[in-house]
C-alpha cells in the first residue's frame, strides 16, 4: 500500500480520541524525532511537578515520610494502576525492583510450585540477560534443574512435556517484533500442568498483553521502554491470583512481611503479590513512574493499541513506498504478531543508524542487521510517521548521490 499522505496523516491526527494525551508529554530536543526502542520513553509534563512535591515532603517530613506520606504503598497502588494496562487482575501486579531481578523471582517461584520437575524451556533467542537468569534459576533450583534452550516459537511449544515446570516466552522479540500468541502457548503448556514465565518488556504499555485472559501464570516487565517511567524506572511484577497463596518469596525481606513494622524475628508473608516486595521502594523512581500511569488513568487501553497497530501500518507503508534499495520488513506485517516495534533488516545496519542520527532521526540498532522503530501510541502522531518518511526519501536520495 502507498503511504500515507501529509492530509491523511493531519486528518488522522484529528479524529484520534488519544490525540488529547500527546500533549502531556514534554516534548524533545526541537526538530528530533524519536523512535528509540530500546532507551527511554519520552517524559511526562507532570514529572517536574510529581519530583517537586517529593521534594517537599522529604524537606518537611524526613523520617515520618514513611508513615505520613505514601511511600510504603507505591509499590502496590502502582501495581493496581497498571494492571489495566497489562490486563491482568486487580491486586496481581507489584511495582519493584528490576526485570531481572523480577525475573529471577518468578523461575525460581515457579519452579517451587513444580518441585518433581527440573526443566526450564526457553528460546534460544531469547534476550540474553533472560537466558543467563534463567540458566541461574535452574541451576540455583534446590532439587538441581537444566535450561533447555530451543531454536524458536515453534519448538517452544513443541518442546513442553510431563518433565518442564516452566517455559519462559519474550512476549515480543526484541530484534523481530514477533509478538508470541500467549493464549495458545499457555494452553499447550497447561495441559503437561507447565507453568508460563513471560517477559512483557517490549510489549506492556504499546500492544496488548493480555495476562489474565491469556492465563499466564507469573509475568514480568521493565517501566522505562513504553510505559514510560523514566530512566532506570522500576520494573512490575505480576503473579496469577490463583498461585499467590502458595508461591513463597524468593527473597523474604522486611517489605514483603505481613507487618515490616513490627520488627519480628521470623517470617511471615504478606498476603497477595506483596510478599514478594524485599527492600525498601525507590520513592523517586516511583514518583515519576506514577506520572506516566495516571496518564491512563482515563484511556481505553484497547484504544491506544488499536492505534499502535496502526501507526506500525504507516510506518511500514511509508518505508515500503521508498525508492529501492530500501530497508526490509522483518517484523510481522499483521499487527496482531508485532510487539512495541517495527523492526526492519538492512545489510548495513549500524551505519544506517548513524545516518539516521546525523537525520535527527533516533532509531535502534541490534546486531547484525536490524534497525528498529519504537512507536508509543500515547505520543506519536500520525504526523510524525509522514515526517519521517520525507526526511527518509531525502536521506536516501543523499545516500544514492554519494
Amino acid at each position: 500500500m502507498a503511504s500515507p499522505t501529509r492530509a491523511e496523516c493531519e486528518s488522522l491526527d484529528a479524529r484520534d480520541p488519544l490525540a488529547r494525551i500527546v500533549n502531556e508529554f514534554a516534548p524533545g530536543e526541537p526538530g528530533w524525532l524519536y523512535y528509540d526502542a530500546n532507551s527511554i520513553g519520552a517524559m511526562p509534563m507532570s514529572a517536574h511537578r510529581a519530583l517537586g512535591r517529593l521534594a517537599e515532603e522529604w524537606r518537611r517530613l524526613r523520617r515520618r515520610g514513611w508513615s505520613d506520606a505514601d511511600w510504603l504503598d507505591g509499590p502496590t497502588r502502582l501495581g493496581n494502576k497498571l494492571a489495566p494496562v497489562l490486563g491482568a487482575e486487580p491486586g496481581s501486579v507489584v511495582v519493584c525492583d528490576s526485570t531481572s531481578i523480577n525475573l529471577y523471582k518468578a523461575l525460581r517461584m515457579a519452579l517451587a510450585l513444580r518441585p518433581e520437575r527440573e526443566k526450564i524451556i526457553a528460546e534460544d533467542g531469547a534476550f540474553p540477560t533472560d537466558l543467563y537468569i534463567a540458566g541461574a534459576a535452574a541451576r540455583d533450583h534446590m532439587a538441581g534443574g537444566t535450561l533447555v534452550r530451543v531454536d524458536d516459537a515453534k519448538a517452544l511449544g513443541d518442546s513442553i512435556d510431563a518433565d518442564t515446570a516452566v517455559v519462559l516466552v519474550t512476549h515480543t522479540d526484541y530484534r523481530t517484533s514477533y509478538r508470541h500468541d500467549l493464549a495458545a502457548l499457555v494452553t499447550r503448556a497447561h495441559h503437561h500442568d507447565t507453568l508460563v514465565v513471560c517477559d512483557a518488556s517490549h510489549s506492556a504499555g504499546a500492544v496488548e498483553v493480555g495476562l489474565a485472559a491469556a492465563g499466564v501464570d507469573l509475568a514480568v516487565g521493565c517501566g522505562y521502554k513504553y510505559l514510560c517511567g523514566g530512566p532506570g524506572a522500576p520494573a512490575w511484577l505480576y503473579v496469577a491470583p490463583r498461585h499467590q497463596a502458595h508461591a513463597e518469596s524468593v527473597i523474604p525481606g522486611w517489605m514483603g512481611h505481613a507487618d515490616p513494622m513490627a520488627m519480628l524475628p521470623e517470617y511471615e508473608p504478606a498476603p497477595g503479590p506483596k510478599r514478594h516486595l524485599a527492600g525498601t521502594p525507590p520513592v523517586a523512581g516511583n514518583t515519576l513512574m506514577e506520572t506516566a500511569l495516571d496518564l491512563w488513568k482515563d484511556l481505553d487501553p484497547q484504544a491506544a493499541f488499536a492505534k499502535h497497530g496502526a501507526l506500525g501500518d504507516a510506518l511500514i507503508n511509508t518505508i515500503e513506498d521508498l525508492p529501492k534499495p530500501r530497508p526490509m520488513l522483518a517484523a510481522p506485517r499483521d499487527p496482531a504478531r508485532r510487539g512495541g516495534f517495527v523492526s526492519f533488516r538492512h545489510p548495513e545496519a549500524h551505519a544506517y543508524v548513524r545516518a539516521l542520527e546525523r537525520a535527527k532521526i533516533v532509531a535502534s540498532y541490534r546486531a547484525p542487521d536490524i534497525v528498529r522503530f519504537g512507536l508509543s501510541p500515547l505520543y506519536h502522531r500520525y504526523i510524525d510517521i509522514w515526517t519521517l518518511g520525507d526526511r527518509l526519501r531525502t536521506l536516501q536520495m543523499e545516500r544514492t548521490e554519494s
